[in-house]
């Protein structure tokens, strides 16, 4: 059996395969927060999910339960992204915000709870 020697265009096509999958692979992951929250940036998107989750799991009785629904309800008319980007610098100090946004919306989508390790650390 004999082997074939990889030419050098097989071996480019294969790194600009690589490289275009890669890169759509990583738009999408930035991008669907924004799309699929009707956004302007990952930040806003993830406050907008984070309001939607708190009043998904909160309690549907009293004064906690009301106080996460009127205060998320202040975040999404006030904030466009700023809080949830203060956030993400506070705790991901190196990681730029729009991908520590990105990341902590695909969590909280996969996993409702991190919703109360975020509001334990507001």
């Amino acid at each position: 059996m004999a082997t074939r020697a990889i030419s050098r265009g097989d071996m480019l096509e294969k790194w600009i395969v690589f490289v275009l999958i890669s890169g759509t692979a990583v738009a999408a992951f930035l991008a669907y927060p924004s799309i699929n929250e009707g956004a302007n940036s990952a930040c806003h998107a993830l406050e907008k999910k984070a309001v939607a989750t708190l009043a998904a799991h909160s309690p549907k009785h009293g004064n906690d339960a009301l106080g996460d629904i009127l205060g998320g309800s202040v975040v999404s008319a006030f904030s466009k992204g700023e809080l949830a980007s203060i956030y993400i610098k506070r705790r991901y100090p190196n990681v730029p915000p729009m991908v520590g946004c990105a990341t902590m919306y695909w969590r909280l989508m996969f996993n409702p709870a991190v919703i109360k390790e975020v509001k334990l650390r507001l």
